[in-house]
């Protein structure tokens, strides 16, 4: 008797490959679709936590009072936050700011005016580029904010909050 495969054996093993290398492909289209969203998504949080680093810097620094914050009462979630900042120690060489974070666009902007100086102008500081949205909540001293970053077709909320001790 001769040895090796009959026709049937090798049809069935022909079969079981094709099935498994059809898989495999399907497998491997699935990780090219899925990669680059998830490349986004790391990239989204990765701005968001430098975004994030900027307002906790700059909401930090509000005080004295809880009253001179405002945001817009009418809505859940303001889009715009405005506070004052004093600097220095000595009350009678305190210099007053009114700051206010808000968007213009797709940017986050910080807009400083000097309260002392009548007529002062404000000047305009871009903080970051290419946002969807920022939105504020404010309660007890604390500074809630909800980013929304937008790229092709993945959008990414980031939500934090700074709670200053400056604040009476």
């Amino acid at each position: 008797m001769k040895s090796g495969f009959t026709l049937v054996e090798l049809l069935v093993t022909m079969a079981v490959g094709l099935i498994a290398l059809g898989i495999i492909i399907l497998a491997m289209n699935q990780f090219t679709i899925i990669g680059p969203k998830a490349l986004t998504k790391v990239n989204q949080a990765s701005k968001a936590m430098l975004i994030d680093e900027k307002l906790q810097s700059q909401l930090m620094k509000m005080g004295p009072n809880v009253e001179d914050v405002k945001t817009d009462e009418s809505k859940e979630w303001s889009p715009y936050i405005s506070y004052i900042i004093e600097v220095g120690s000595d009350p009678k060489n305190t210099i007053s700011y009114r700051a206010t974070i808000t968007t213009a666009g797709s940017d986050v902007i910080m807009l400083v005016k000097n309260e002392n100086v009548s007529n002062s102008p404000v000047q305009r500081l871009t903080m970051a580029k290419g946002i969807k949205s920022l939105d504020f909540k404010f309660s007890k001293g604390t500074a809630k904010y909800r980013l929304v970053l937008c790229k092709d077709d993945v959008t990414s909320t980031f939500v934090s909050a700074v709670t200053t001790m400056n604040l009476r």
